[in-house]
């Protein structure tokens, strides 16, 4: 992928291709059929409300900030296959149409609606207006004001490196536990293995070792190499050193089968209560970092992301509408802007909600809690969008919703909903007003009307296209969790497995290094004052996975069993990445000696020398000239030339 310089012109040229992509995702499409499985299972802060932004650091770090990111994504991959042919437009201007009187092209765009001195009554007697409140239309409310600043919070500001952005969300605490509750099972594996050239591979598990595994994981996902079998993966002819540089194939093998994130003789006991129990203590704490470390923007987009598992799980999902069809659900809130996933619930399946709330509702209480009284838009679909839900929370949360609604809601008058109602011409609107919300139906085609709500908008505004500006708001933001879940796709830590957990945890591993990726480019954008050069996600990736792997390279260097070749391959790998030829001086060695047999060359050259290195190993003149990395008699890696 090109590299990028930030410059003016990149920002406009971003900002354009932003403007011009039009969310191809539909929101005409029917309601997912969703079929729920009982299966037994199988497997034994503070958002800152009170912060008023500076207008000039807004000017130079927000702007900045998400233009970059959007160039970086916008450059990455193509969203949709049919996006490379999609012909370049300019965004239709916005024209203002009040009480229900606008024509276009000689054609009545906008449908009226019959009703008793402006008064129409649903079904269950809720009351709407045929006309807008004319004082308020053109006008900002307050509720659409937000006075705070989208980005990281102050913690997040100090990491600049990928590992420092990585572990802002993978933290020690995360970390621990993984690393205790494996050493744990790893001791009960071990009575499986009784032959003693298993030692090594089922050895304890070090710090080290376990960044390293996460390094190798985070690379099979920048390589695409995720599915392919490990086998292939080891073979330095097929995938180069890097990763048995790393450690052995039957290593990694028995790590990814011994990898466990809670306590396993109280987790009967638990599971009675959650059954998310095998794995919701580290869970908890990625949600409470996501949370912690990033301000979203005004615009935030509710959505569900189907992570795809066939194995057993007590609460797997079909829904034949996503590609993986069975998986786990999990409900996101996303920024808009960025991607950023900011919270998330996993759908648990029947007995997970209390009886005297909808799920829907349930979930999205759930998901705001850490944006409340700020002033921001959701954006959400039919699955979640109600009446009653938008009037909850625009009183008592102090956010406004923006979101496609069921046409056979009860608050929605049958004339509304009508198809054939006066005639209807495709592409018309009607428009239904409280003080509240603002209800749209747009009839897309002949057997088909769409019906929107806002308590963002309280005017019946079309744009030059024909289409109300609630349709347009609602195209341009209901994209963020379809779009973190392509991100997830292109780049995917994912690997086979038969265990719920290990699934849950691969998307875990996504989830922090998107994240990471959007504080990573706020850092970077924010310090570079212009003149800082685009890193690709996948860029940023690799480098994460150097900066993973490098201590226990460097450790595993210096052990005593290990073969030659393995030597070379740790050498170059580190070599290629440190540098660090250039800046350790060469040892001399010693010139006089017992003569002896080179300690480096193949046994069959049966070659003698005189000369010895610093460490005391016999070397010939071949291994003098050529860089080679042998000596740990220090403690540290040195390089005889």
């Amino acid at each position: 992928m090109p590299e990028f310089l930030l410059t003016e012109d990149n920002f406009l040229s971003a900002l354009n291709k932003f403007s011009e992509g039009d969310i191809e995702r539909s929101c005409l499409a029917e309601e997912d059929q969703v079929e729920f499985e009982e299966i037994s299972d199988g497997y034994d802060s503070d958002p800152d409300l009170d912060y008023v932004p500076d207008e000039d650091d807004l000017l130079q770090e927000d702007n900045n900030t998400l233009e970059a990111i959007k160039e970086i994504e916008a450059s990455q991959f193509v969203s949709t296959p049919s996006a490379s042919k999609r012909v370049k437009r300019n965004r239709p201007r916005i024209s203002k149409v009040l009480n229900n009187k606008a024509v276009q092209d000689g054609d009545k765009i906008v449908c009226q609606i019959d009703g008793e001195d402006g008064i129409v009554v649903a079904n269950n007697g809720f009351l709407w207006e045929t006309e807008c409140n004319t004082s308020v239309a053109g006008k900002t409310p307050t509720k659409n004001v937000v006075h705070i600043r989208a980005g990281p919070s102050s913690t997040a500001r100090q990491a600049y490196s990928p590992l420092e952005c990585f572990q802002l969300f993978f933290d020690p605490e995360i970390v621990g536990i993984v690393l205790q509750c494996t050493n744990e099972e790893i001791e009960l594996q071990k009575k499986n293995y009784k032959n003693k050239n298993f030692d090594g591979t089922v050895k304890e598990l070090c710090l080290e070792e376990l960044n390293a595994l996460f390094g190798l994981i985070i690379l099979a996902a920048a390589l695409k190499d995720n599915h392919l079998n490990t086998t292939l993966m080891f073979d330095n002819t097929f995938c180069g050193d890097r990763y048995k540089a790393t450690m052995s194939e039957r290593r990694f093998k028995f790590l990814i089968n011994c990898l466990r994130f809670d306590n396993k003789t109280t987790r009967e006991d638990r599971q009675k209560t959650d059954k998310f129990s095998a794995i919701t203590d580290i869970w908890k704490i990625l949600l409470k970092n996501c949370r912690s470390s990033y301000k979203p923007s005004k615009y935030l987009t509710i959505d569900e992301q189907l992570v795809g598992f066939r194995g057993r799980c007590p609460f797997r999902m079909y829904i034949p509408s996503k590609p993986n069809k069975y998986g786990i659900k999990i409900l996101m809130m996303c920024d808009n802007s960025t991607k950023y996933m900011v919270d998330a619930r996993v759908h648990l399946g029947k007995g997970s909600v209390p009886k005297n709330i909808s799920s829907a509702e349930f979930y999205v209480n759930e998901l705001i809690s850490s944006i409340e009284m700020s002033n921001r838009n959701i954006t959400m679909d039919k699955w979640f969008t109600s009446v009653p839900l938008i009037q909850n929370l625009l009183i008592k949360k102090k956010l406004s919703v923006v979101g496609a609604v069921k046409n056979n809601k009860p608050e929605l008058p049958s004339e509304f909903v009508d198809k054939k109602y006066k005639n209807r011409k495709i592409g018309t609107s009607a428009f239904l007003f409280r003080d509240d919300m603002t209800a749209v139906s747009y009839k897309l085609n002949a057997n088909k009307i769409v019906c929107l709500l806002s308590s963002m908008h309280h005017d019946n505004t079309i744009s030059n296209s024909g289409k109300p500006k609630i349709l347009m708001v609602y195209n341009e933001t209901k994209g963020a969790v379809d779009s973190f879940d392509q991100m997830c796709h292109n780049m995917n830590c994912h690997r086979k497995t038969q265990r719920w957990p290990m699934c849950i945890f691969y998307n875990m591993m996504n989830i922090s290094i998107i994240n990471a990726y959007v504080v990573f480019a706020h850092n970077a954008v924010r310090n570079s004052r212009g003149m800082w050069k685009l890193m690709s996600r996948q860029d940023f990736l690799l480098e994460l996975h150097k900066q993973l792997t490098k201590p226990w390279q460097e450790r595993r260097m210096i052990q005593q069993n290990i073969s030659r070749n393995l030597k070379r391959s740790i050498g170059t790998v580190l070599g290629a990445k440190t540098g660090w030829p250039n800046i350790l001086p060469p040892p001399q060695p010693d010139q006089k000696g017992e003569r002896r047999y080179c300690s480096f060359c193949d046994c069959k050259k049966r070659r003698m020398t005189t000369t010895y290195c610093s460490c005391g190993k016999a070397i010939c003149g071949e291994y003098l000239t050529n860089m080679y990395p042998m000596c740990n008699k220090i403690g540290i890696i040195l390089f005889c030339m």
